[in-house]
């Protein structure tokens, strides 16, 4: 899907669509306010909160191969600011979301 849109639309676009999937999925989400917080997204599965950082990317359909910028906030793992990557890829197709690691069991 080409999307010619500024860079910071994308991914506030990126964020609302993990978080209606999340919302789909049973989660409790709330949205960080500020550009600058520790996480994009809190999401409540009835265990705990989880923090949930988003990345946008994309995949390329000759290869199949998903592929998103390193740079910004987070770009390498930290336990202690995060729980869980939201990867939204957008294709020619749409877009897919991959959790990583996978999300938890729901208990709402």
């Amino acid at each position: 899907m080409e999307m010619k849109l500024s860079t910071g639309t994308k991914g506030a676009l990126s964020e609302l669509l993990v978080a209606a999937d999340l919302m789909a999925k049973g989660y409790e989400v709330f949205r960080a306010l500020s550009p600058s917080c520790s996480c994009d997204l809190i999401a409540n599965n009835g265990k705990g909160l989880l923090r949930i950082e988003c990345r946008t990317g994309s995949k390329n359909p000759n290869t199949g191969i998903y592929s998103f910028a390193k740079n910004g906030m987070h770009s390498k793992w930290d336990e202690s600011v995060l729980d869980h990557y939201a990867a939204i890829y957008y294709t020619d197709k749409g877009y897919e979301i991959q959790y990583i690691p996978p999300l938890p069991e729901m208990c709402l």
